[in-house]
Formats: structure tokens, sequence, C-alpha cells
């Protein structure tokens, strides 16, 4: 069959009008009786969102499409910003290959939001190459991935009737985010389809600091995920004033950590490190009281400094000179643990203080 031109207009009504012409004419023209078919020209108009497509499938696989949504608002009210996308599907109907190039700005999916998002895949349906860049209020990222839809008829390049699965790998990643920059230590299997989504232990790395995550979910909203955060340096929070006046003293993490440092008092500077584990389970319902949370944080031994300000009466000792020198806090060990079960939190904390300046006057503080 040959579908010369196909125009549809309008928002929901134009969207729902073209997924069931278009579904309609692809199951049977591809899934249900493997016919070859040609179109010269296929244009979908949901508000000022365009989608164009043609070319022809057959034993030599030619098609080319271009997305243009400037408005995804106009699809969903859950939905915001624009998105542009252009690629072509070509080669033998056995194993065609997939270019797609994708870029968007200021989406908005529900409370989710991505600034910019930059997407090119690469290769066969059955294995491809993917490189993603996006920048979110959250921070930025660059992830590079490999993998392809497994469940995809191999025969014939179509669609299977079960959800399609994508089996693959994240090869490389790089994370800037207000907790420093973070690189992926080696690469780590991905599985994702309609109904499930599986993430193995991958790991980033931030100088001696490793922050570990993995997760399942499935389609009865079953929900698995841990992480885990070993030898992260409390001084990546130490004020951009007692960083520059300490000598020798360099953090990568400056920038990134600009919006962390800005709630703290002016020259606080912190020694030690933190170890951190957490865990979620349970249901994603419409109430979250179903999902078991537990957290535990150990920072060591350490100590922070504080320097007083004008408004920070008895923060620090004043000199009497203008000069208020920074009130000291040590400690052996400082641990808290916290779980939420039935929507009831449990939390537990301790202190084991060790201050070196009173113990010269023989008093002890625990």
């Amino acid at each position: 069959p040959l579908l010369r031109e196909t125009l549809f207009d309008g928002q929901e009504e134009g969207l729902q009008q073209a997924a069931a012409e278009v579904g309609h004419h692809l199951r049977r023209t591809l899934v249900g009786n493997l016919e070859d078919f040609e179109f010269s020209a296929l244009r979908l108009n949901v508000g000022d969102n365009q989608l164009r497509a043609s070319g022809r499938w057959s034993d030599e696989v030619a098609l080319a499409f271009e997305l243009r949504a400037g408005t995804l608002q106009n699809l969903s009210p859950l939905l915001a910003g624009g998105l542009q996308a252009s690629g072509s599907i070509a080669g033998p109907r056995s194993g065609p290959n997939l270019t797609l190039t994708a870029t968007g700005t200021d989406i908005v999916a529900g409370a989710q939001r991505i600034d910019a998002l930059q997407l090119d895949v690469d290769g066969q349906l059955a294995a491809h190459r993917l490189t993603l860049a996006m920048r979110s209020p959250l921070g930025e990222a660059e992830l590079q991935l490999r993998g392809g839809f497994g469940d995809a008829d191999a025969a014939t390049g179509s669609a299977p009737a079960t959800p399609l699965r994508w089996d693959g790998s994240l090869l490389s990643g790089t994370l800037r985010t207000e907790l420093g920059d973070w690189q992926l230590q080696d690469a780590a299997a991905l599985q994702l389809s309609p109904t499930q989504i599986s993430m193995a232990q991958q790991c980033w790395s931030q100088g001696a600091s490793a922050l570990c995550v993995q997760g399942d979910w499935d389609d009865s909203a079953a929900l698995e995920a841990s992480a885990t955060l070993s030898g992260y340096p409390l001084s990546n929070f130490n004020s951009s004033s007692s960083i520059s006046s300490s000598a020798g003293t360099s953090n990568t993490s400056g920038a990134a950590l600009s919006a962390l440092r800005s709630r703290l008092p002016p020259g606080a500077s912190f020694d030690g490190t933190a170890t951190a584990q957490a865990s979620i389970s349970g249901r994603l319902t419409d109430t979250p009281e179903d999902l078991a949370l537990d957290l535990r944080l150990d920072l060591g031994a350490g100590h922070a400094a504080l320097i007083g300000t004008a408004g920070s009466a008895g923060l620090a000792e004043d000199t009497g000179e203008g000069t208020p020198l920074p009130e000291e806090f040590h400690w052996q060990s400082a641990v808290l643990t916290a779980s939420r079960r039935d929507n009831r939190w449990l939390l537990d904390a301790g202190v084991d203080f060790d201050q070196p300046d009173l113990a010269a006057t023989g008093i002890s503080v625990q």
C-alpha cells in the first residue's frame, strides 16, 4: 500500500485520531501480514507540534522522520518545553541501521525539569550506541550507553507483540552535582521496558570517595533501591574563605558546592569523612506511606571550626580586637540512623565529643 499524504490537526482529538489511524496502518501492513509499505509524506500535527515521516519498509528499508515539538504542553498539561528530533532507519530489513539526534530545552514532566537535553543514537535496533548530555536543577550528566532491543524480530526487524525490552550497559559517565563531580568506575548493566526497570550496581568515584547505587522496579509498582557512600571528605563543605586561607589546599568541587556552602557560616571549615547507607523498598502507589526507608550516616572522627560574625553572638570567642577566634568542635564518633515504617519515623543519633581545649583544664566532655 502507498500512503501519499496523511495530515492530522488538532490537540487531544487530533492526537487520538492520528495514533489510531497510524497504528491501524502499521499493524495491518507491518505486523499483521509483513507486507511492504511506502509513504511519501506522513504529517501529524498537534497544535504547533509536528511529526513528519517518509520512506519505505521492504527488503531494503529507507525511512526518515523529523519531530518539531516546540510546545509540549499541547500534548499534555503535565508537559512543557520544546523537543526537536530527526533520524532515519536504513538498510536490510533483517538489520536496519538507526540514527537519531534529539535536542530539548526547558522540558517539564510533572515535577521534573530538564533545562537542556542532547541525545544521539547510532547503530542497529539490536545493537546501538547512545550518547546523552543533560542539564537540570540537580546538576549535569554526560552518559554513554550501548545495548539493543532484544525482543525485536531479528528476521524482519519488526516490533514484537510483547512490550520491547532494551538490554545494555552504561559504559561511561560524568555527573556534576552539588556534591561534586563523579566519574563512573566500571560499566554497569541496565534493562529497560514498559513493565520493568533493572539497574545493576554502578559505582561513581570522586577522588577517594565512592558512591554506589542499584535498583529494580516493575509494573506492579514494586520498588527496591539502595545506595552507599564511602570516604566522602567533609572538607568539601568548607567555606570559600576558609579554602583560600588554607595554603596548598585544592578543592575540585568548589563551584558545584557553592550552593551548599552559602547556607553555612562564613569561614566554616570541617575535617573528617562521611560514610552513608540508604535503602528504599515498597510499592509506588498514590500514597508514599507504603515505602520503607532506612538511612545510616557515620561521620567517624573529625572536627568543625565555626567563625562568628556580628550577627552570631556566642558562636565564637571575640578577642576584643575585632577578630573573632574560631569555635572548635571535636568528636570521636558521630552516627545518625533513621528508618520509616507505616509512615512513622524512628530516629537515633549519638555524638562522642572530645574537646582538647577542655582536656587541658582537666574537664572531659562526652
